[in-house]
């Protein structure tokens, strides 16, 4: 397997040996190397042209502070890698507090403004990432002065319809709440108009691929529900257990066709039959394990203590990181000055380009700390409903016990016909391991 390193500090600290001894242990390849000294950020932005042109999928870092000087910085450098779906192999096994990510899920539950996936944060308004917004914007919303922002009567009709769909009405029934109003290329609300606005994600306040930031009209958990119905009535695909696709195995699980049932399970031999799971059983058991978990002793307790820690260490560093931000951004233009003056030296060129990756560092840092403040922010309330909802999770619908067993880490592990739970502690986050039964096996 072929992997690219990457680490920071003097060549000379033993980083770079660390991660040759894990290479060589487990047989990988290094192809390449990259290395930033402290307060330096080239190699860094190497890696991330890597990822981005898909030359890159595996990362070897000798610890997690190699991500970055700042705990702020290296958030956000380990969220890039998980967008772009980068697997990273520490040499150092990484000590990352599951908290952070408990919460995170509890304030996207409650209806933060949030990315679809891990990598949730607000986009500041810049003045020089401006970009209008040049197509048609989803219903529900207008274009003034480039920008895509609400339409409340047409939002509030958006709400209605989820509203509506979420008490029970039918497509047809709904489509008669939106007369008078037509989608924004202008056609009448039908059928098909009704369900699209369903299923748009865009309404929970996406960041697009493009930076296109829209403002949520509805919350996190209204669109679960609208879509528990939604793939119950008119599924897009055949609906499975939210497990499935988290199982783990050493040999290879496979779709048995049993007296005409389709089963997952294993293939013993060419004949079509297998030992197959209970999905039933499997399902009882992971939202047990969860329920352990959300039940532990103080759970919720600590997290609204972290919550609030950091939350006052985010508000402390918000100012310093404005000012250490426009201080860059100073000296950054100062250069670019005599470069338009007519200095050409490669030194100057050096700097420039230095300071442009610091630039953007600095400026993603106050962004990332913005978020921080914005998500540690919840409220108790609703960190108590999240938990509650966790320690029930066998109650919930489809939807809501995969978005739950997601955060929490579960995994189903299969080896030699024996079946485990890998589940997450919401207190230190140390995945703990469950023997399931083998009447999971038929």
């Amino acid at each position: 397997m072929d992997l690219i390193g990457y680490y920071r500090g003097a060549e000379n600290c033993g980083l770079r040996a660390r991660m040759n001894e894990y290479a060589d242990k487990h047989g990988f390849e290094l192809v390449l190397v990259l290395h930033d000294k402290e307060g330096e950020y080239g190699a860094w932005r190497q890696l991330q042209n890597l990822v981005k042109l898909e030359e890159c999928n595996i990362v070897l870092l000798p610890s997690f502070d190699a991500l970055g000087d700042d705990k702020y910085i290296r958030l956000e450098n380990r969220l890039f890698l998980e967008r772009n779906a980068v697997k990273t192999l520490y040499a150092e096994p990484p000590n990352i507090d599951f908290r952070h990510d408990l919460i995170v899920a509890a304030k996207r539950f409650s209806g933060f403004v949030a990315d679809w996936d891990a990598s949730y944060g607000l986009m500041l308004p810049y003045p020089d990432n401006f970009r209008p917004f040049k197509r048609v914007p989803p219903f529900g919303y207008r274009i003034e002065n480039g920008e895509a922002v609400v339409s409340e009567p047409e939002a509030e009709l958006v709400r209605r319809i989820f509203e509506c769909y979420i008490a029970g009405k039918k497509i047809i029934e709904i489509c008669r709440e939106a007369e008078g109003f037509s989608s924004n290329k202008g056609m009448k609300f039908g059928n098909m108009t009704v369900k699209t606005i369903l299923r748009n994600e865009r309404y929970l306040g996406r960041i697009s691929l493009k930076g296109y930031h829209l403002e949520p009209i509805i919350t996190f958990g209204t669109w679960l529900k609208a879509r528990e119905r939604l793939e119950k009535e008119y599924p897009l695909v055949k609906p499975m257990t939210p497990f499935i696709d988290r199982i783990r195995s050493d040999k290879r699980l496979s779709f048995i066709r049993n007296d005409g049932d389709i089963e997952l399970g294993f293939r013993k031999d060419r004949a079509k039959s297998g030992y197959c799971i209970d999905l039933d059983a499997l399902e009882n058991e992971i939202c047990a394990a969860v329920g352990r978990h959300a039940n532990a002793r103080s759970a919720l307790s600590s997290l609204v203590t972290y919550a609030e820690n950091e939350l006052h260490e985010a508000e402390e560093a918000y100012p310093k990181a404005v000012s250490e931000n426009n201080r860059v951004i100073g000296r950054f233009h100062r250069r670019l000055d005599k470069l338009k003056n007519g200095d050409r030296s490669s030194k100057l060129q050096n700097e420039l380009e230095a300071m442009t990756d610091l630039k953007n560092v600095y400026s993603m840092r106050v962004r990332r700390i913005g978020s921080e403040k914005e998500l540690f922010s919840i409220s108790k309330e609703d960190l108590h409903e999240f938990i509650e909802r966790a320690a029930r999770m066998s109650e919930l619908s489809l939807e809501e016990k995969a978005f739950i067993a997601r955060v929490f880490g579960v995994t189903l592990v299969i080896r030699n016909y024996e079946a485990f739970i890998l589940a997450a502690s919401p207190i230190d986050g140390r995945l703990k391991r469950f023997k399931l039964d083998n009447e999971i096996f038929e």
